[in-house]
């Protein structure tokens, strides 16, 4: 059984004649509210089972977002689902209207950010772990970044695409870099 609360940022409603803040609301509605929590007791259930087990500290940043992450729903600029930034992660209604599996894929993503995770990172342990579901391919603009930031918690050959986590464990996907001669970069 699952138990927790999750935080979700505020806004301002309504304010007082002195410019303060009279009255806040939540910027996710209960509906939304109850999909994140869902999707973060299956995640807390899956991080056992899908190649993290020599990244204690990974694991433990994951396992503890119930209580580290401030939850915002919101719209962001075009084609963006979900951001994180330092403590916060927003979430868009492209987000919510993904099927569960998506939506628990996007969710895993930005909580490996929000524990020190690059896009490489992110994209490495999502596709690893939403491999049966909810994954997708990294998209053009991530090979860059690939290159250029590399990796926290995995390492990373563009040219063969294998991709170890930095504890020596392989993972079951591969990203074979477009500019080093693969097709489309997807294996």
């Amino acid at each position: 059984m699952c138990v927790g609360t999750i935080r979700v940022r505020t806004r301002c409603v309504s304010t007082g004649w002195h410019g303060g803040c009279e009255e806040t609301a939540l910027t996710c509605s209960s509906s939304q509210i109850s999909q994140i929590f869902t999707a973060l007791c299956a995640i807390n259930a899956k991080v056992d089972s899908c190649g993290l087990s020599n990244l204690t500290t990974l694991k433990n940043c994951i396992r503890n977002a119930f209580s580290t992450v401030v939850w915002k729903c919101d719209t962001l600029d075009d084609n963006i689902v979900a951001q994180s930034s330092g403590n916060e992660i927003t979430l868009t209604p492209s987000a919510f209207g993904s099927t569960t599996a998506r939506f628990e894929a996007i969710v895993f993503h930005e909580i490996v950010h929000h524990c020190g995770g690059t896009e490489l990172d992110s994209e490495a342990f999502e596709n690893h772990c939403y491999a049966s579901g909810g994954a997708t391919a990294p998209t053009a603009d991530d090979w860059a970044k690939f290159r250029d930031d590399g990796g926290n918690f995995v390492n990373w050959n563009g040219t063969t695409g294998t991709v170890t986590t930095t504890a020596g464990d392989t993972l079951a996907i591969s990203f074979v870099d477009p500019d080093a001669g693969g097709d489309d970069g997807w294996i």
